[in-house]
């Protein structure tokens, strides 16, 4: 499918996807009430703004709560987003899936990384602020204040930059989720790559093309084919070394974070910068000064008796590396902290990723070069594990190890060489988060399979001994069956009390499942999360209930449908591997959980107005999903050409519009349309008039329509089959549907705005002519020439099929009329002093009355496709048709009392109407029991007649169009 370009109003054709800029007035991104038009839904017909207000928002039950909330923080990611996928949307399936997929990534990633580098700009200074005081703490174990905090801002902050990709107002906050999206994606590349690739057959043979390439290894196998051969051997392993990778760069996101961590560690030292190059130089002064005052010149150091300052500790007497270790003895305060400052620098840059060669590099810049050589063999070693030396490495991490067991100083002292020898006790200590466990679990997990690797594959290089006197970390055997390793570390992880919190976060969820593998899982309970959201004491139509909802929020996935962001990576995550990774495809897994996922993606466009965004999204669902939630974003569009827009972008990405239409129509019948109560009495139209001969014991109420109130804004929705060309049947079925199901839950008011926007006549005119060649209105026999055989054909099937809307028209033009001719009739029988002479209003008005109601009286509402439609049709017509009648002959009382007595004819003849088996009347007063309500009403009428003629006695009576009159009622003729 070609992408799109999105113009205002229409489509054309070009290789970019370009998003309706709308009006302000057209988008409310800072409230939820948004997609429910709460605050008033205009009237594209005829610029009333206040002629409708779409149902409350407690109506609109499939809106799911959290999603209120998040709408705010919508940003332009998500027309990005959107955008990109749509580029690739056409090739993201079959054969080409796996790579698009991987571009896609790509295109996310890089956009993530450019949002990064943006923010930077503006708090990246605040960033080093905090990350400075965080080391002040850390170094005392004390919350110390960092004096390079003072002043800083804190919360959001106002940036008038000019880049509109992100928004004016950002915190460091802002810039820590972009960071933290940014290697989510990266994460997800690795293990795109690593397990999702479906040309496993072409990478095994890559694999052992390049086995065959190194040879047979020996003795004198480099270390650098050593490790290549242990990573194409050993998938876990590559796959940790990746993940350790991938952490170390997620640690190092500023690329002068180590200098200004020694900066800051040095200024907390108080004595300046420097404390590194000079030893230590307190501890050297103090034995210096109790040598002076003593006479040990002939004396071993060893035997000198030095106290530290200010306590009764034992001071050492020698300065060498060893001397605290060997004497058990301690160093000056201030020594003692440079020394922890060091170890705690050194520990950062093996955590972010700094090569050996730079650590030692950095030691030995600051006079630290007995430190350099301690922590690493050699500066040409592999940057990840030391492989040089004797027993391949082995025993100088043997040496490391047993450092951290017993002559490790400090806790970050034996971190460091914790990590290097595999240990993972010694490196937990030093943990400071989710990420750092995971670190030390992998590095531990890392060394332990080179180690056995080496002893299994290169026998040779292990000296006699050398396993079995100097013990080593067994991680393999610690961590137990290596296959469900990562599972069980990111359970434990997720349970533990240090990292537990963390590990909640919306994207640390994320994150660990792409570790363990079980991203399916997480996708699975994610969309329960959201069904029970949904369900929760409330029904939803475009979310599927997975099972019996349970209160929202206890499934912990939840956090990521909490979380804007968390829900857009997941919902992008989910499209690409549904398509080529078996576990998630649609054989495998429960699509409609996946489509669960997707549609509260779509429900958050809505929430944050970006309603031409989700076409692209609901065409990756399942038809049945799809539809439906198109259908309830059509709810959000109120300019009519955006509606028929919108049609054209479903269309373009293989949506059926009608289907949508149609599904909204239901929608908004169903689930939006307040529904009418048992206790709800129907639409009165009349009422027991007062004892006057102007009315025959009834009269019409004054305004009843205010009574029809609800489903205000319904009309305005279906405005859009008026535009589309042809769609006849499903046009007329879809609005007689809709004016039923008005009419039926008292929504009178919305049914006659329906009938006056999408008239009968406006509708035909407008189809006819595409249909028929001709604009014309098909039930107009005055308008219809004498038809060929080929276009009479045509047309009865066109009348049969747009009869329903038609007639129901007709029933509510009746309705109109009646309460216009009440309006009328009040003001002129009220008016004082009484006019003169008739106003010409009241016989004008009286004409159209008579005009609307009786083609109604003719029998109608009687045909129906169905027996649903048939049971509405009998209830509208049991409900609407008393009241006309008996309405009716209220009007023909008053018009013989205002305009002439004749009308008492027709009321005399309304009788024979109603016993007609072709209208069906009677019928309908038998079923509501109007049957005795209808006699006497024709017996009042009778009364007036007869009162009428003895007040005309001695006039002679004209007769009538049809040659009658009231002769025959005069009882003294």
């Amino acid at each position: 499918m070609a992408p799109v370009t999105r113009k205002s109003s229409s489509l054309a054709s070009s290789d970019a996807f370009k998003p309706i800029h709308r009006k302000a007035s057209q988008t409310n991104t800072n409230a939820f009430a948004d997609v429910a038009r709460t605050n008033g839904y205009s009237d594209s017909q005829n610029g009333d703004s206040n002629a409708s207000a779409l149902v409350p928002t407690s109506q609109l039950i499939d809106q799911i709560n959290p999603l209120r909330d998040m709408a705010d923080r919508v940003g332009r990611e998500v027309d990005h987003f959107a955008e990109t996928l749509d580029r690739f949307n056409s090739s993201l399936h079959g054969e080409n899936a796996y790579q698009t997929a991987h571009d896609l990534t790509l295109e996310y990633k890089d956009f993530a990384s450019s949002m990064v580098k943006k923010l930077k700009k503006r708090h990246d200074a605040q960033r080093v602020n905090e990350m400075k005081n965080e080391f002040g703490k850390r170094i005392t174990q004390s919350p110390i204040r960092s004096s390079s905090l003072s002043g800083g801002p804190v919360g959001p902050v106002t940036h008038n930059d000019g880049d509109d990709d992100i928004p004016a107002q950002t915190s460091l906050d802002t810039l820590r989720r972009w960071q933290v999206e940014l290697d989510t994606w990266e994460l997800f590349r690795i293990m795109l790559e690593l397990r999702y690739s479906p040309e496993k057959h072409a990478r095994q043979e890559e694999k052992d093309a390049r086995l065959a390439e190194l040879g047979t290894s020996n003795t004198y196998t480099s270390d650098a084919d050593i490790w290549e051969r242990f990573t194409l051997d050993n998938d876990s392993a590559k796959e940790r070394h990746l993940v350790l990778k991938w952490l170390q760069g997620a640690a190092n996101h500023g690329e002068s974070d180590i200098e200004a961590i020694a900066d800051e560690l040095e200024k907390k030292s108080g004595r300046g910068t420097g404390i590194w190059f000079n030893g230590w130089m307190e501890t050297r002064e103090r034995i210096k000064g109790t040598k002076r005052m003593r006479v040990y010149s002939t004396a071993s150091s060893d035997m000198l008796d030095v106290k530290r300052t200010h306590s009764n500790e034992p001071l050492v007497s020698s300065l060498d590396p060893d001397a605290p270790t060997r004497q058990t003895r301690v160093l000056e305060k201030a020594d003692e902290y440079s020394e922890r400052a060091l170890w705690m620098t050194c520990w950062e840059m093996l955590r972010r990723g700094h090569s050996w060669y730079d650590i030692c590099q950095w030691c030995s810049e600051r006079n630290q070069s007995w430190r350099a050589v301690s922590m690493a063999v050699s500066t040409d070693s592999h940057p990840s594990v030391a492989l040089p030396g004797l027993s391949a490495g082995s025993l100088w991490r043997r040496m490391c190890y047993a450092l951290t067991q017993q002559g490790a100083s400090d806790e970050y002292e034996a971190a460091v060489y914790g990590l290097l020898s595999g240990d993972l006790d010694s490196v937990k200590h030093v943990c400071q988060s989710w990420d750092d466990h995971i670190f030390a679990h992998y590095n531990s997990l890392l060394i332990g399979q080179l180690e056995e690797y080496l002893q299994k594959s290169f026998p040779e290089k292990f000296a006699s001994g050398t396993v079995t006197k100097f013990p080593l970390f067994d991680s393999l055997r610690h961590h137990g069956d290596q296959k469900d390793v990562a599972r069980n570390l990111i359970r434990r992880l997720n349970e533990q009390s240090s990292t537990s919190q963390e590990a909640q976060r919306p994207l640390k969820l994320l994150q660990g499942a792409l570790i363990a593998d079980n991203f399916p899982d997480l996708c699975k309970n994610l969309a329960t999360a959201i069904s029970d959201a949904a369900w929760y004491k409330t029904t939803s139509t475009t979310i599927v209930a997975l099972r019996t909802a349970v209160a929202p929020d206890s499934q912990k996935e939840s956090v990521i449908f909490n979380d804007f962001d968390a829900l857009r990576i997941v919902t992008h995550m989910v499209l690409m591997l549904r398509e080529f990774h078996e576990p998630l495809s649609n054989s495998k897994s429960d699509p409609e959980a996946l489509d669960n996922i997707i549609a509260a993606y779509i429900q958050l466009l809505r929430a944050a107005g970006r309603w031409e965004l989700t076409s692209v999204y609901a065409s990756r669902m399942s038809t049945i999903r799809g539809t439906k939630s198109l259908a309830q974003t059509m709810t959000d569009v109120q300019d009519l050409q955006d509606k028929v827009h919108f049609t054209k972008l479903m269309a373009t990405y293989g949506m059926d519009p009608i289907a949508v239409l149609i599904e909204q129509a239901k929608y908004l019948m169903e689930e939006v349309l307040p529904k009418k109560s048992a206790e709800q009495s129907n639409l009165k139209i009349i009422e027991n008039a007062p004892n006057e001969d102007l009315y025959p014991g009834q009269r019409i109420k004054e305004n009843f329509i205010k009574d029809g109130r609800g489903g205000e804004g319904i009309a305005d929705h279906l405005a859009v089959f008026l535009l589309m060309d042809a769609q006849w049947d499903v046009s007329f079925q879809t609005l007689a549907y809709a004016c039923r199901k008005l009419l039926l839950n008292g929504c009178f008011q919305e049914a006659s705005r329906l009938v006056h926007q999408l008239s009968f006549e406006k509708l035909s005119n407008a189809k006819t002519r595409s249909i028929l060649g001709v604009s014309v209105n098909v039930m107009d026999n005055d308008e219809i020439a004498e038809p060929s055989r080929e276009h009479g054909a045509k047309l009865r099937v066109l009348q049969k099929q747009c009869r329903g809307y038609y007639e129901l028209n007709m029933l509510v033009r009746a309705i109109d009329a009646l309460n216009t001719w009440r309006t009328v009739e009040h003001d002129y029988a009220t008016k004082e002093p009484r006019p003169s002479s008739l106003p010409a209003s009241v016989k004008s008005t009286f004409e159209k009355t008579r005009a609307a109601i009786e083609p109604v009286l003719s029998g109608i509402l009687l045909h129906a496709k169905d027996d649903g439609e048939a049971a509405d049709l009998a209830k509208i017509r049991n409900w609407y048709l008393p009241e006309i009648v008996l309405a009716y002959n209220a009007v023909l009382c008053a018009g013989a009392h205002m305009i002439s007595r004749d009308h008492l004819l027709r009321s005399m003849e309304l009788a024979n109407d109603v016993a007609n088996d072709k209208t069906g009347l009677a019928e309908c007063f038998m079923e509501s029991n109007r049957m005795r309500e209808l006699v006497v009403a024709f017996a009042q009428s009778s009364e007036t007649m007869l009162k009428l003629n003895e007040i005309n006695q001695g006039k002679r009576e004209r007769k009538n169009k049809a040659g009658k009159n009231l002769t025959i009622w005069d009882l003294t003729a």
